[in-house]
């Protein structure tokens, strides 16, 4: 899990929808202690460490 310091939910929203219109990833946030964080999960058990820093990376645009 992993939080983004001044993002708000609609924030995380528009993020997540974002990456899912795209077929990039599909992740939601939740929450966790009271606070909205984005929970990734991995079903594909072949998904390289290279994919996940792509995916992460995103996260910074």
């Amino acid at each position: 899990m992993f939080d983004r310091p001044g993002w708000d939910e609609d924030d995380y929203n528009t993020w997540c929808d974002r990456l899912a219109r795209e077929g990039t990833m599909l992740c939601v946030p939740t929450r966790w202690r009271g606070r909205i964080v984005l929970r990734v999960v991995f079903v594909n058990p072949d998904t390289s460490s290279a994919e996940v820093l792509k995916i992460l990376e995103v996260t910074t645009q």
